[in-house]
């Protein structure tokens, strides 16, 4: 497993990544990280606060790809925003352990295709456990990565928000996931209702909250040309958060 590192200790300094131009005028703090091979990693963090979100980027995204619904995110949680760097698998790890070092308590997993089915697929290794998993769209299986196995061992809740236009995720995968998938979930395709479920356990017992509950209701997606769009305000998080594990 790599290591988040202060201002580049350990890294070559050919290896340290730089803050993108187009954050240059966010503020936060920009960490550097190594992986076990020893890429380096530009790990971006803004906001304050104890809830903490991760947000892994498509395929061929970065940074600024997240940056403009980070910006929302950041007037009520810390928000971590990373550019991919190989092994993949392991910038979960270090994008929570960057925003816990930055003060964040609790954090949800979170990103869009790719970055989705990294959070999906990496979310049980990540110590100490997020409170939760958000995925946009996030792929079960991908060239080089088989999220499945990953995605039976994360036990916690997790909100999947797809399109019925993206053939990457479609009616099927979300049953698939569900099949897959022994905690609480939400899944939401624009056009369908949110189907949710409560984890595969015994009912809790009086006074306890409904493990459902613990994400609340999924923010909308909105859809143009087939193109996923994350959630246009904070509010949509603000409400992914409601219940006692988050906030």
């Amino acid at each position: 497993m790599g290591a988040v590192e202060p201002l580049g200790v350990g890294l070559a300094a050919a290896a340290l990544p730089e803050r993108p131009d187009c954050a240059a005028d966010v503020g936060g703090t920009f960490v550097r990280a190594t992986t076990s091979e020893g890429n380096g990693v530009g790990i971006l963090i803004i906001g304050t606060g104890t809830g903490g979100v991760v947000l892994g980027p498509q395929d061929d995204g970065d940074i600024c790809q997240w940056l403009p619904y980070a910006k929302e995110l950041a007037t009520t949680y810390r928000v971590a925003l990373f550019d991919w760097k190989e092994p993949r698998e392991e910038l979960a790890q270090l994008s929570v352990t960057a925003l816990r070092r930055a003060g964040a308590r609790k954090v949800v997993l979170g990103g869009a295709s790719y970055g989705g089915a990294i959070a999906m697929s990496q979310a049980y290794r990540v110590r100490p456990a997020q409170v939760g998993v958000l995925s946009f769209g996030g792929e079960l299986t991908l060239p080089g990565l088989d999220g499945r196995p990953g995605i039976r061992w994360w036990r916690g809740p997790l909100v999947q928000i797809g399109s019925n236009q993206d053939s990457f995720f479609t009616a099927k995968h979300a049953r698939e996931l569900r099949a897959l998938h022994p905690g609480p979930e939400t899944i939401l395709m624009p056009g369908q209702r949110a189907r949710r479920r409560p984890a595969r356990q015994p009912a809790p017992g009086p006074g306890a909250r409904d493990r459902h509950t613990v994400l609340g209701h999924p923010p909308a997606l909105t859809t143009r040309g087939g193109q996923r769009r994350a959630p246009g305000s904070a509010q949509g998080l603000g409400q992914l958060g409601r219940g006692p594990q988050f906030g």
